[in-house]
């Protein structure tokens, strides 16, 4: 699937390629265009073969997607300057063991430019159509075939990789991990969708953790095990 998934945005960019003058939009709209339309086919695809309604693959859970989020909205928001922070230091180790490129450090502050364009797709489009393939689509197929762990593991390297950088790869894996947890536990992709959405945000507006006193690292750490704890009670794990 994610095999098809690059192929289907080389595709559609390629064919949108040359009409981006007519369209008025530069190169790196023109591939946000590309992931949104490549992942809305192979999404809707995979749908139709599998017989499965959106509601059903954003929402599995028998309890209404209110009463989730309403019971872990506040553990997650206490769980989000713990992640923010961790995958802070971990782009760090990453980027010390291997420094960027020209290109890349290039790529990356576009991403993180604060544009309308880049905040639409890394804050809302990109956490809704990346979970829906990655959790809803894949991880809920692991869950049928593999262990627990594996499934989760699984699918959380598959999300890393589908970055095309050792950059993201090492921290879209961990934080893919924390989200197909999420996930399996609660059934519903609302939580990882708005977990995903918040740290993506976090990531474009932030400073990094360079500058962080060790106060706000201490904060952010006793937060995120308040965050950590309440998850754990509320979301008990299911029976084999």
């Amino acid at each position: 699937m994610v095999a098809c998934l690059f192929a289907l945005e080389f595709v559609v960019g390629s064919a949108l390629y040359d009409l981006r003058s007519l369209l008025g939009i530069g190169v790196d709209d023109l591939m946000s265009l590309a992931l949104v339309l490549g992942n809305g086919v192979l999404i809707t695809t995979s749908l139709q073969l599998t017989q499965l309604s959106y509601r059903t693959l954003l929402h599995p859970s028998p309890q209404s997607p209110q009463a989730v989020m309403g019971v872990l909205a506040l553990p997650l928001l206490c769980l989000l300057p713990g992640l923010y922070v961790a995958m802070g230091a971990v782009d760090a180790v990453v980027t010390a063991l291997f420094p960027m490129s020209v290109t890349e450090t290039e790529m990356f502050e576009r991403m993180r430019a604060g544009t309308p364009i880049a905040l639409l797709m890394t804050c809302v489009i990109a956490p809704l159509v990346e979970e829906m393939l990655f959790r809803g689509l894949i991880l809920r197929s692991f869950l049928r075939q593999y262990p627990r762990g594996l499934a989760i593991a699984g699918s959380a390297l598959l999300f890393g990789a589908a970055h095309l950088n050792v950059y993201q790869f090492a921290a879209g894996s961990l934080v893919g991990l924390l989200l197909g947890w999420l996930y399996e536990r609660t059934r519903s992709l609302w939580p990882c969708i708005a977990l995903h959405a918040a740290y993506n945000a976090c990531v474009v507006w932030g400073e990094g953790v360079q500058g962080l006193s060790p106060l706000q690292w201490g904060l952010a750490l006793v937060l995120t095990g308040l965050g950590v704890a309440s998850l754990r009670r509320l979301l008990p794990a299911p029976r084999a």
